[in-house]
């Protein structure tokens, strides 16, 4: 399992800002570092438009 960014992302950096771990980075849309990510979920529900889902 991964937290995986849809194309809804717009960049707003609120998932980025609520990562504990470092493990996003936005440049135009986010992007996900899955060798620092722990499925915490946090940043899925700071998610404005919901565009980040663990698959």
């Amino acid at each position: 399992m991964k937290v995986v960014v849809r194309d809804s992302c717009v960049g707003c950096s609120f998932c980025k800002l609520s990562c504990r771990f470092d493990a996003i980075e936005v440049l135009g849309k986010a992007e996900i570092d899955h060798e620092r990510c722990t499925l915490c979920r946090r940043c899925i529900s700071y998610c404005p438009l919901s565009a980040l889902v663990v698959e």
